[in-house]
């Protein structure tokens, strides 16, 4: 027996040893009477004097009547996970998180402790905390701003464009660190369910700032005569279900019904401007739901032939309902006809939806009354072209991107952009794929630093001190390399004539802030012909 116990003993500390948390083995007086190897690292104590130590030692927060409370609580619900500060023995304060776990043994308590060093979430959860209240008092300033700009804009629409273009910038490039690092933060594993949720608020939020943003700027465009149409040939079955996925969701947690009706056959292919089509689609269901407390929401789309085919689109709900002299003012800017909700949104969304659909050469119906619901009707041309040989392979909806498929060069690539939390965004992104990164603050670091290094692939920002991304991606062109290195522009813009000059000036493609992590795979894909290894995601 004796010997057996001693291979059991023997186990259990080699075991303890070889976890990644710091274990303590701490009886009822706080004194530790067993500590693991990862415990004596994190502290800098050597176990020796880790073992002539207790609690109290490490825990600068400690006081008695906080331990009396804790071991109380630890004998009734046996094990339980919290948050404590623990001090090295150089001094530095570790945040760190505590799985207590209650037993006796021999006729005493003890309280095995698990111990994880949490700093790196923790400067992320602060850094995050950070640019979400820089973004609070940004929108706040802007939306001021904003006001005096909306006055402005009546006498001159060209001030008015000037000045959007340049809150485009100054919104989109701090929402771009919140929803980069949101969405990171969001697949580290060790992060719990409760902050899981918080980084969904945070996530439903800045997409909620990011469309308030657009429907202003894509108003803005259109005054300003800066809007072009893009069409362009899309699976209009694969449209349909996506948006209807989507949309599903926001009606469900609303306790609505939404339904869906084909009342006569579509074409699969149709071409036309699939992201203004599905802005419009989705401004009228929105708006839908938005108005409606009980009962469905019905979509239903159909075909119709006289002179020309035309795809005649319905959304009714069985909501408030819009008084007849209302039914004009309802497409106006700014107008929000009805007192509920009065203060939700920008007032926009049916200016901007009547916008596109003449854009696109259709019209748009309204069928209401008070107290009766509501039907918008849309009706365009339908181009309804012969389905295509090939098709772009979709992206991998359900699937995260971890790394890269083997047999690919051991890519270079340069991040050039002034703003550090966007530096770390994007250095992160390369990393996790396993690309060699280097970062330069402006444009005149990126030509030295593509001299020297000559990477395969720069992602390039637009606005930046010293020297800009247009005059930058001119001077790496003139480089000896300069045409074997693919140069991405990185864009807070929202107007196509600035993107249109980014091109011109000699990029290989752009991306628009704030971007997701598949936009920038996707783009690297497309330039590098880069193949990536995936994981399922819940």
């Amino acid at each position: 027996m004796t010997n057996h116990t001693a291979i059991v003993q023997s186990l259990y500390e080699f075991a303890l040893n070889n976890v990644h948390e710091a274990a303590f083995l701490i009886d009822k007086n706080a004194l530790f009477q067993y500590v693991n190897d990862e415990a004596c690292r994190y502290l800098g104590y050597s176990r020796e004097e880790l073992l002539l130590m207790g609690v109290a030692d490490i825990d600068p927060e400690l006081t008695p009547e906080f331990w009396a409370e804790h071991w109380q609580g630890l004998q009734k619900e046996k094990t339980f996970t919290f948050e404590r500060p623990h001090k090295a023995k150089n001094g530095q304060i570790i945040p760190v998180e505590v799985n207590a776990n209650y037993f006796q043994f021999d006729g005493q308590e003890y309280n095995l402790a698990l111990v994880r060093d949490i700093t790196k979430r923790k400067n992320i959860e602060n850094e995050l905390s950070r640019y979400k209240h820089h973004l609070e008092d940004t929108v706040k300033q802007r939306t001021a701003e904003l006001q005096v700009a909306r006055d402005v804009a009546e006498a001159a629409n060209k001030a008015k464009s000037v000045f959007l273009a340049n809150m485009s910038h100054e919104l989109r490039t701090p929402l771009n660190a919140i929803l980069g690092f949101s969405q990171l933060l969001a697949t580290d594993p060790e992060i719990p369910l409760s902050q899981r949720e918080d980084l969904k608020i945070i996530n439903q939020s800045g997409a909620h700032l990011l469309r308030i943003i657009n429907d202003v700027l894509e108003m803005s465009k259109i005054e300003a005569g800066h809007f072009d149409l893009h069409p362009q040939l899309f699976n209009f079955t694969t449209f349909i279900q996506s948006v209807l996925d989507m949309m599903k969701v926001r009606a469900y947690e609303k306790g609505l019904e939404l339904t869906y009706h084909q009342v006569s056959d579509l074409p699969e292919y149709i071409e036309g401007d699939e992201p203004r089509l599905r802005q419009v689609l989705i401004n009228l269901i929105g708006n839908a739901i938005k108005f409606t407390d009980t009962g469905t929401i019905t979509i239903q789309i159909s075909t119709a032939s006289n002179a020309h085919n035309h795809l005649v689109i319905e959304v009714k709900d069985s909501g408030l309902g819009i008084n007849q002299y209302d039914h004009e003012r309802v497409f106006k800017p700014f107008e929000q006809v009805t007192e509920k909700n009065n203060n939700s949104g920008t007032g926009l969304g049916l200016s901007i939806t009547k916008q596109f659909v003449e854009l696109m050469g259709g019209h748009i119906e309204l069928e209401s009354d008070i107290g009766k619901g509501s039907v918008f009707r849309v009706i365009l041309p339908l181009v309804n072209p012969s389905l295509p040989t090939s098709l772009a392979q979709e992206p991998h909806a359900q699937q995260s991107i971890i790394g890269l498929a083997s047999g690919h060069l051991d890519y270079r690539i340069l991040i050039v952009e002034d703003l550090a939390q966007n530096q770390v965004l994007l250095s992160t992104l390369m990393k996790r794929i396993g690309m060699q990164v280097k970062v330069a603050d402006n444009g005149l670091q990126g030509i030295e630093i593509c001299k020297s290094w000559q990477p395969h692939l720069v992602w390039l920002d637009r606005k930046m001190p010293v020297m800009d991304g247009i005059e930058a991606v001119k001077g790496i062109r003139a480089l000896s390399v300069g045409s074997e290195i693919k140069v991405i522009a990185v864009t807070a813009s929202a107007f196509e004539d600035e993107r249109q000059e980014l091109m011109q000036a000699g990029m290989d493609d752009y991306i628009s802030k704030p971007y997701q992590a598949e936009e920038i795979y996707k783009c690297m894909t497309k330039h590098l012909g880069l193949e990536f290894i995936y994981k399922n995601i819940n």
